[in-house]
């Protein structure tokens, strides 16, 4: 299922010069993976953050897609509970080192 790539070019859905699909709130808090789900993309996108610095934090991840669910996993896909969602925003704690992953579905990743 990969992801696929191409020139975006006319309209003005995107800005021209700075597009994000996944917000970050913390730089110590690092995008270490954002893929396909590995049942295919109509299960959501995953994002895989890496704590980098020793101290707790919270992490916020802002898709630039409507949110309709979201889900802390397991490395290998797992699910294990519903995340925060607020304002399009997931909202999870994240212990100092950690890694976590997330799966995120939208209504765009629907076939």
């Amino acid at each position: 299922n990969p992801l696929i790539t191409g020139i975006v070019t006319g309209g003005a859905t995107y800005p021209a010069r700075n597009f994000s699909l996944l917000m970050v709130s913390d730089p110590n808090i690092l995008l270490w993976a954002l893929k396909p789900a590995e049942e295919g993309i109509a299960h959501g996108v995953v994002a895989r953050v890496w704590n980098l610095s020793a101290e707790p934090g919270t992490v916020d991840l802002s898709p630039a897609f409507p949110l309709l669910q979201a889900r802390r996993t397991t490395h290998i896909e797992t699910a294990l509970e519903e995340a925060t969602i607020a304002e399009n925003t997931l909202r999870a704690p994240i212990r100092g080192r950690q890694l976590l992953t997330f799966r995120l579905r939208s209504k765009h990743f629907q076939p």
